[in-house]
């Protein structure tokens, strides 16, 4: 490898990283029941980073949990505060299971990607499945594949762009941060 690449590669990780502690700051507000802080700004006004909605609500959160009936008005208290922080698009990589775990506050054949669109906002859904419930083995070429479709996305999207998966560990941060890097080296971050 490189010296070139290996210095891409460290600032690619000290980006992610440092993506990955805005999400353990709002993670451990909303497992105490604060809820005044759901998403970390990466680049401030225009590009975000969350967990999908209610995965670290101090009731109804947790990985591979259907939410019930009486998370609704915490499903929309969750877009509202993403709407007041000025969130006009959203990129999602939530797979079609985690999506599954809306299906029972949603009307029916509504996925919360659908229920974005309908409150507004800009929206494109990059399924992808967590590695931590698949498995790592292709992780990081699924990483080399996803980067430029998020690119795209945000580039051709409204900002400010909130980018999700499930727990916002494993798939959003390391893609994220390849837009990041692309951005600062386009002069594209302020």
């Amino acid at each position: 490898m490189s010296k070139r690449r290996r210095g891409i590669d460290a600032e690619l990780n000290a980006i992610a990283h440092s993506i990955k502690e805005g999400v353990r700051n709002f993670r451990a507000l909303n497992q105490r029941g604060d809820h005044s802080q759901v998403m970390t700004w990466i680049i401030d006004g225009k590009l975000a980073c969350a967990a999908r909605p209610l995965r670290y609500h101090q009731i109804y959160g947790g990985s591979g949990k259907a939410l019930p009936l009486e998370a609704k008005p915490d499903l929309d208290r969750w877009i509202e505060r993403v709407r007041s922080e000025g969130i006009v698009s959203i990129i999602t990589f939530v797979s079609e299971k985690e999506l599954g775990h809306y299906r029972r506050l949603l009307p029916d054949g509504v996925t919360l990607v659908d229920y974005y669109r309908g409150r507004g906002f800009k929206v494109d859904h990059i399924p992808w499945s967590d590695p931590a419930h698949t498995g790592y083995a292709n992780f990081d070429a699924e990483i080399l594949n996803k980067r430029p479709s998020l690119l795209a996305a945000y580039q051709q999207f409204p900002k400010p762009v909130l980018v999700h998966c499930s727990a916002a560990i494993d798939r959003s941060p390391p893609v994220l941060a390849y837009v990041v890097y692309e951005l600062r080296k386009n002069g594209a971050t302020n």
